[in-house]
């Protein structure tokens, strides 16, 4: 192989589990729209149409927090962090499935309500954690790299909040109004870890968003430094 070489850069395509997430992610959208049309249209309200739009409802809910799940797992990266959001996630939903479809007494069905907005706020903060780790770059700055471990906190804050006023039942407003305002610094954090990266960012994409670079050295590192390229979204093509 010869010291200089030509790499060519892409979007990677989408790896089959991202394409199966959004698939899913459709098709509850799809389906929730369809029966409140058909509802709206032509029916009524009764306990069974209910239970299946909440059911669409909820499936394409469950579907969006597992999507930055699938980019990690894509990208090959914190694998344990994507599987914990998944679980979670799948948790949460079958918890919700159990009180949509099931009959319960009311202590029960107390019970399964508390363990759903638990689990609810769990993988909402897991998914969080996915997405803007899988945002995360070599390069960031430091101030991105502060909002990132900023955002965590904030988040792991809302949920130990939100776990401890469920568990005690506390009716106090403070509390309420304490974990709003977390959220909302949580959200900013995360937004400007976004908005920064894109302001750091140096010269407007091509028109293809392809990107050519060619790079010398030793053939044994070149080689070695292409997973790394593809880890991180580029398709790499040999040129020469």
């Amino acid at each position: 192989m010869p010291a200089g070489k030509r790499l060519r850069m892409r979007p990677t395509d989408l790896s089959t589990a991202k394409r199966l997430l959004f698939l899913g992610l459709i098709a509850s959208l799809v389906a929730t729209a369809a029966i409140a049309i058909g509802v709206l249209l032509f029916s009524e309200f009764d306990a069974t149409t209910e239970r299946i739009l909440g059911t669409t409802a909820l499936l394409a809910l469950a579907s969006l927090l597992a999507l930055p799940a699938g980019i990690l797992l894509d990208q090959r990266r914190y694998r344990l962090l994507a599987w914990a959001t998944i679980a979670l996630v799948v948790g949460a939903f079958a918890v919700a499935m159990a009180l949509i479809w099931g009959t319960w007494e009311s202590g029960d069905e107390e019970g399964l309500g508390k363990a759903l907005a638990i689990g609810t706020t769990l993988a909402a903060v897991s998914a969080q954690a996915s997405i803007t780790t899988s945002r995360r770059r070599p390069d960031d700055s430091t101030a991105v790299r502060m909002l990132y471990v900023g955002a965590i906190g904030l988040s792991l804050a809302v949920a130990v909040l939100v776990t401890a006023a469920v568990v005690s039942e506390t009716e106090h407003e403070a509390v309420f109004r304490g974990i709003g305002a977390l959220i909302v610094a949580d959200l900013l954090f995360v937004a400007l870890q976004s908005l920064i990266r894109r302001a750091a960012q140096a010269g407007p994409p091509s028109a293809e968003g392809v990107a050519s670079l060619r790079v010398t050295g030793p053939a044994q590192a070149i080689e070695a430094a292409i997973p790394e390229l593809e880890r991180r979204g580029l398709h790499v093509e040999r040129e020469g």
